[in-house]
């Protein structure tokens, strides 16, 4: 739920398990836990993206070919 960005609902389905288990944890603590969670999510998300260029598909032999062959084909 929390990578669909529904940090409510998170919150209230892991504050149900936490009484079903008879565990306490504060709510406020709980839903800023959520939240910096989150956030590390979206930073490291943006850190790993990398743009790919045409130089990507003719790197190796193997895909130089199976590139080659796809152009043919195509």
């Amino acid at each position: 739920m929390i990578a669909k960005n529904r940090l409510d609902e998170a919150h209230e389905l892991l504050m149900k398990y936490a009484k079903r288990n008879r565990v306490t944890i504060e709510s406020t603590q709980l839903k800023h836990a959520i939240q910096e969670f989150k956030k590390e999510e979206v930073r490291n998300r943006n850190e790993n993206r990398k743009t790919y260029g045409i130089t990507d598909v003719v790197r190796t032999p193997k895909l130089r070919k199976r590139t080659i062959i796809c152009g043919f084909n195509w």
